[in-house]
């Protein structure tokens, strides 16, 4: 049987159409985009990583404390590393956020905390502003554009910077790329700084970055995923290996493709959106017929990004649907491994490591194929665990 990837990494016709007019057209801002974040101004990067970095680089803090949660993407803790900052690890609530009561015992160790929008859930930035009072606070929306508070607001536009990401597998998926969010009164020295750093992408990373856009969708696709791909991926988990990243200059650029790529994909961005939470609605329903699965309360102002649950018996869950063609996953499972490294003590954070024994994402993202979200969704009501 042919499993269906359960990540993001399709490219339509008319994707491909604007990576090919972006090498004749010049890379001016998003209408859309600065509409949205009023307020701030708005610098790319090739990675968003890179972006998280510039801005601990810049803010004069030297070894700055960055309060963290440890259920992050590894290449946070690695932007906190490269920068020479240090993480301090705070607790989760049951939404997956970071928790409250934790920042606020954890508020003497840290000078710059870190929210992160989990799986596309909005965390209550406002507050952990009035908590915070004049510490640096970054929104880390990789996973949550167009999430929005109870309030309607939008992730992004509560904290000093926040930090975006278009790469595949994202919301939405446009190769490769991120943006940082600088508030107004806080821009003037990192725009200066990001004009001298910048340097213009090599033709060498622009062909690489072609033949990503053609290969990635490839080994995505069911079958060579079915057949190729997911051993590659098994050999790579089992290698247990984990190396701190070398610590080399940070190098500034973007590739004006993939930017005018993801402007091409904000045109269409109301739509996805709202195939994600039909998506995501889909799979509620189905879950709420089931007490061995559930959901987060907070699911209501997500973009439905992926959606999180605590399964009983997590492992046979993912096996059931694996065996039905259907790929659900362990999102930030190398994560788990490598937090030692980064200084994490097992007991630091108790609820984070409850919450991980069971929690799968499922796919709800707007590319996912409709017959295989009605199959994902038999396969919740019908699940008991052995």
């Amino acid at each position: 049987m042919l499993i269906q990837p359960r990540i993001n990494y399709k490219l339509n016709h008319s994707d491909y159409l604007a990576v090919i007019a972006s090498y004749v057209k010049s890379g001016k801002d998003d209408v859309f985009l600065n509409e949205l974040f009023k307020g701030y101004d708005i610098l790319f990067f090739d990675k968003a990583r890179n972006g998280l970095r510039f801005i601990l680089e810049n803010i004069n803090i030297p070894e700055a404390r960055i309060g963290i949660q440890p259920l992050t993407c590894p290449t946070v803790l690695e932007a906190i590393y490269l920068a020479n900052c240090t993480p301090v690890f705070i607790d989760i609530s049951d939404d997956y956020s970071i928790s409250i009561e934790s920042v606020q015992k954890k508020l003497n160790e840290i000078d710059v905390l870190i929210i992160t929008h989990t799986f596309g859930i909005h965390a209550n930035t406002l507050k952990l502003k009035e908590i915070l009072k004049n510490k640096i606070l970054i929104e880390d929306c990789a996973h949550a554009l167009l999430s929005t508070n109870s309030y309607g607001k939008i992730a992004g536009s509560d904290a000093d910077f926040s930090i975006f990401s278009f790469g595949f597998g994202k919301f939405p998926a446009a190769i490769s790329g991120g943006f940082v969010c600088i508030n107004n009164n806080k821009s003037d020295k990192y725009i200066l700084s990001y004009t001298k750093s910048f340097e213009h992408p090599t033709i060498k990373k622009q062909l690489v970055n072609i033949i990503q856009s053609i290969v990635l969708p490839i080994l995505n696709h069911k079958f060579v995923y079915t057949f190729i791909t997911l051993k590659i991926k098994k050999k790579n988990h089992e290698k247990n290996s984990y190396s701190l990243p070398t610590k080399l200059a940070l190098k500034i650029s973007y590739l004006n493709s993939n930017k005018l790529l993801f402007f091409h994909q904000l045109r269409k961005i109301t739509r996805n959106l709202q195939k994600q939470k039909n998506n995501g609605e889909i799979l509620i329903e189905a879950i709420d017929k089931n007490s061995f699965i559930s959901s987060c309360l907070k699911l209501k102002n997500s973009n439905f990004f992926m959606l999180p649950v605590q399964v009983v018996n997590s492992n046979y869950f993912i096996q059931v649907c694996l065996k039905n063609g259907i790929e659900v996953g362990r999102h930030f499972v190398k994560t788990r491994e490598i937090i030692n490294s980064y200084g994490y003590n097992q007991g630091d954070c108790p609820n984070y490591e409850q919450l991980i024994i069971n929690l799968v994402t499922l796919p709800t993202h707007y590319n996912y194929p409709d017959d295989k979200i009605k199959l994902l969704a038999d396969i919740i009501t019908n699940y008991k665990p052995a």
